[in-house]
C-alpha cells in the first residue's frame, strides 16, 4: 500500500478558544514523549500505558515503525493535542504487538509495577466471564471481509482538550486515509460503560456489529465490498 506523501494536512478551522495553527500531521520518533504523555493521561486503567516510560517509549517505537499501522497527530497552537492510530494489516500489527507485550515472565513484571491495575484486570476477566451469560462475547457480526477494514487503536485527546473537536477531526481524518487504502471501512473497540465515547461514534455513522470480551466492536461502512478491491502485492 502506497502511503499519503502529505506530511501535513492544515485546516482553516478555529475552536471557540481560538487556539491557533491547528493542523494534523504524521508522527515520528521526535513525539513519542508526547505520544506517552497523552496515553497515560487517558489510559489510567490500562497497564500498558502506566508501566514506566521506558516500557511505553519501546512501544510506540515499535508502532512508530511499523508497516502496517500509521498515527497521527492533532496539533494546536504548537501543543500535540490528540493521536489515533489507524491500523490497514491487522494480521501482522497484532503479531508486532504480541511480540512486544512478550510473554508470561514479562506480564508478571508489569503486572508487579501496576499492582492496583494488575487487580483490577483480574476482576474484569471475571466479570467479562459472567457477562457472556447475558451476550454473545467473542462474536462479530457482518464481517465477511475483516481485512478489508482499517483498525482505530488507540484514539485520545488531552484531558484539558477535551470537547473541541478534536476527536471528530481524527476520525475524519481516519475516514480519508481509509479511502485513500481503498479499505471498506473502519473499525474500533468501546467499552459499553463509554457512553461519550459511543455517542460520539454513532454521530459519525458507527454502528455496533458485534461484541469482544467487555467491549463492543463498533463499525464505519465506507465502501462496499464489492467495489474498489484492495490491491495486493506478491
Amino acid at each position: 500500500m502506497t502511503l499519503s506523501k502529505n506530511k501535513d494536512l492544515r485546516t482553516k478551522e478555529y475552536d471557540a478558544n481560538k487556539i491557533k495553527d491547528i493542523f494534523i500531521r504524521r508522527a515520528g520518533h521526535e513525539d513519542i514523549d508526547s505520544l506517552v504523555e497523552i496515553c497515560k493521561k487517558n489510559f489510567r486503567d490500562t497497564i500498558v500505558w502506566q508501566v514506566p516510560r521506558y516500557f511505553q517509549k519501546k512501544r510506540w517505537e515499535h508502532i512508530l515503525s511499523s508497516d502496517a499501522a500509521e498515527t497521527w497527530l492533532y496539533m494546536a497552537s504548537g501543543k500535540t493535542a490528540g493521536l489515533v492510530t489507524l491500523i490497514f494489516n491487522t494480521a501482522v500489527y497484532k503479531q508486532k504487538m504480541r511480540n512486544i507485550n512478550g510473554g508470561i515472565l514479562k506480564k508478571l513484571c508489569f503486572s508487579l509495577m501496576c499492582p492496583r491495575l494488575f487487580f483490577l484486570k483480574v476482576f474484569k476477566k471475571i466479570h467479562s466471564i459472567a457477562f457472556k451469560n447475558g451476550r454473545k462475547s467473542s462474536v462479530t457480526l457482518n464481517e465477511p471481509h475483516p481485512e478489508k477494514y482499517t483498525w482505530i487503536e488507540p484514539l485520545a485527546v488531552l484531558p484539558d482538550m477535551h470537547r473541541k473537536g478534536i476527536a471528530t477531526k481524527l476520525l475524519e481524518h481516519c475516514k480519508t486515509r481509509t479511502l485513500q487504502l481503498k479499505m471498506s471501512g473502519i473499525k474500533l473497540l468501546v467499552k459499553p460503560v463509554n457512553t461519550k465515547a459511543i455517542n460520539l461514534y454513532e454521530k459519525l455513522g458507527f454502528k455496533c456489529t458485534g461484541h469482544y470480551t467487555y467491549t463492543d466492536i463498533y463499525t464505519l461502512t465506507l465502501r462496499e465490498e464489492t467495489t474498489d478491491k484492495i490491491s495486493r502485492t506478491t
